[in-house]
């Protein structure tokens, strides 16, 4: 992975920390209990390589170690179809469970998530007996979360919170061949998770009806007709150079009483990882331990 990795952990990190602030509150009151998926766990550390390999912890132990304090989640959830990485990342969490005071309740999926999705929906309501609210997170690499599975989690509970990788340089790169394909046309918007290629399945609506510097803003237009109506992004960028790696981190939330709130906070992390790039992460990480060969 490259060091722009960080800057998707810290986005992350910064979201759930405070997403379990600001509904703890509303959590005795209402009886609520609150849940996280990691629906792309991989084994719960991230590993940065160039020069040296650093390890950073990954979304999942990020979650997890939130047991250390009164603001956690009620159980986590997550899924890999590498029994290696769901074997480490078991290892790990069982690890953290000697250490920290809050108990952990999670469970791995050996399971592709779109299909293991419901399981987990179920067992949400399950665990909950009643109320509750739920941090998807979506941290794609290719075409790996369908939109129709985003769907369904948007219809079954409307009480959640989406933290989506949108992978901007992949999809471009296959949008092209794509759309010389006669099935493009063939694919009817209003049955998508029965296309034949994942690109659709992952945008939510053919290729042939999209431009190609529009595939932002038509994802994020799907997200609001499911329900999402406030959505914030911050670029994820390795560097300034072209063809680097560039995604676009979603955070997409329902329409709330307190969503000022959240606008607030959403706004904050827009402002604060926007202009920074993985090379500028690399240079500040080799400058503090001294590899830095320049100031500049």
């Amino acid at each position: 992975m490259g060091w722009w990795r960080i800057i998707k952990e810290c986005v992350i990190s910064q979201y759930i920390g405070a997403y379990l602030n600001i509904l703890n509150a509303q959590r005795q009151k209402k009886n609520m209990k609150l849940f996280f998926a990691d629906l792309l766990s991989s084994n719960g550390l991230c590993e940065v390589k160039g020069g040296h390999d650093t390890f950073f912890p990954g979304s999942s132990l990020l979650a997890a170690l939130r047991n250390e304090g009164p603001n956690h989640f009620d159980k986590l959830y997550f899924c890999d179809l590498k029994k290696e990485n769901r074997d480490i990342l078991k290892t790990r969490l069982e690890n953290l469970d000697n250490i920290l005071p809050n108990k952990l309740n999670y469970e791995i999926y050996n399971a592709d998530s779109n299909l293991a999705i419901d399981d987990i929906l179920i067992d949400m309501r399950k665990e909950s007996g009643g109320f509750h609210n739920a941090l998807i997170l979506a941290d794609n690499q290719g075409f790996d979360i369908q939109f129709y599975t985003l769907q369904k989690i948007q219809n079954t509970h409307k009480y959640t919170d989406f933290i989506i990788n949108l992978p901007i340089i992949p999809l471009e790169r296959q949008m092209g061949s794509l759309k010389k394909n006669p099935s493009c046309i063939n694919c009817s918007p209003d049955d998508i998770s029965l296309c034949d290629n994942a690109w659709t399945r992952f945008i939510g609506m053919p290729p042939c009806l999209i431009k190609k510097n529009q595939i932002a803003e038509n994802y994020i237009n799907n997200l609001k007709k499911i329900g999402k109506e406030h959505i914030e992004h911050v670029d994820v960028k390795g560097g300034r150079s072209a063809g680097i790696f560039h995604y676009l981190m979603l955070i997409a939330v329902r329409d709330t009483k307190s969503g000022a709130a959240w606008m607030t906070l959403l706004n904050r992390l827009r402002e604060r990882f926007t202009n920074i790039t993985g090379d500028k992460i690399k240079e500040l990480f080799n400058t503090f331990f001294g590899n830095q060969k320049t100031l500049i």
